[in-house]
């Protein structure tokens, strides 16, 4: 039932287009710099929403759940909702796979896999801040 009902809201809620990569690895350049490497951007579509949804449709969660979550509140953040595509987050020392949306390049910090729902993917995502003097 609850499968049938998703399906349905997903058809109703418009949807966005974006990119994503996924992580490829870590390696050492010539300097002993660790330099992490992506796939090539990728279209995506599914649905963007700005901040972290605690539930697909509920309201944004709290500077405090922010905190716990090791998120920075004054960086910009959305939730994800993609189909068919198993972006992957933070894990131990590796890296994670990234979204870009309106310009903006947003590292998965958490994933939820919804696959029992029609395979969609709820993905946390927080702004990569570029350094000013890069």
């Amino acid at each position: 039932m609850i499968k049938h009902i998703f399906d349905m809201a997903m058809k109703i809620i418009p949807r966005n287009a974006f990119q994503y990569r996924k992580f490829n690895g870590v390696s050492t350049n010539q300097f002993g710099q660790r330099i992490t490497s992506y796939t090539d951007w990728n279209n995506g579509f599914g649905v963007v929403q700005p901040g972290i949804i605690s539930s697909f449709g509920g309201k944004n969660i709290s500077e405090k759940d922010y905190k716990d979550l090791g998120l920075d509140f004054a960086r910009a953040t959305v939730t994800v909702w993609i189909k068919g595509v198993e972006l992957k987050s933070v894990n131990g020392e590796s890296s994670c796979d990234q979204v870009m949306f309106e310009g903006k390049v947003y590292n998965v910090i958490q994933a939820a896999n919804w696959n029992e729902y029609s395979g969609w993917r709820r993905c946390y995502c927080q702004e990569i801040v570029k350094d000013p003097f890069q």
